[in-house]
């Protein structure tokens, strides 16, 4: 943002809080290219955390199911599940525009399906117990 503004931000920035403390009215500066910059920023910021959120997905679904290839494809389930859903969201649903916002649904899909893969794979472990039993 210093980039952007320099020292008029800090300008400001020095004239609102000298007007606020002499006075009871607040003053909150506004501006969606501001905004806009700054939201864009941490979602960089985030993608990093999703990045490693999605890398210590991957290495527990390796450890939990002691093979390669369950964990790559499960990993690539999950991923392939992230542009299927936009086309859902916009062609079954309407919705023509996806914000910011929307990308905080990556944890949330790596989340639950980590959690669909893990009990698939229970499932399927248990089923050969009960193979054994009959």
């Amino acid at each position: 943002m210093q980039a952007i503004l320099g020292d008029f931000q800090y300008d400001f920035n020095t004239w609102v809080v000298k007007r606020q403390k002499n006075s009871k009215l607040k003053i909150y500066p506004y501006s969606q290219l501001l905004f806009a910059e700054v939201f864009k920023r941490q979602n960089v910021e985030d993608s990093k955390y999703a990045i490693f959120s999605a890398v210590a997905v991957f290495i527990y679904m390796l450890i939990h199911t002691q093979s390669v290839l369950v964990s790559i494809a499960g990993f690539f389930v999950i991923v392939c599940s992230f542009p299927i859903s936009i086309v859902i969201y916009s062609l079954v649903f309407g919705v023509s525009y996806i914000s910011g916002f929307h990308f905080i649904s990556v944890y949330l899909m790596f989340g639950i399906g980590a959690d669909n893969i893990f009990l698939l794979y229970d499932a399927w472990a248990q089923s050969e117990e009960l193979k054994e039993l009959k």
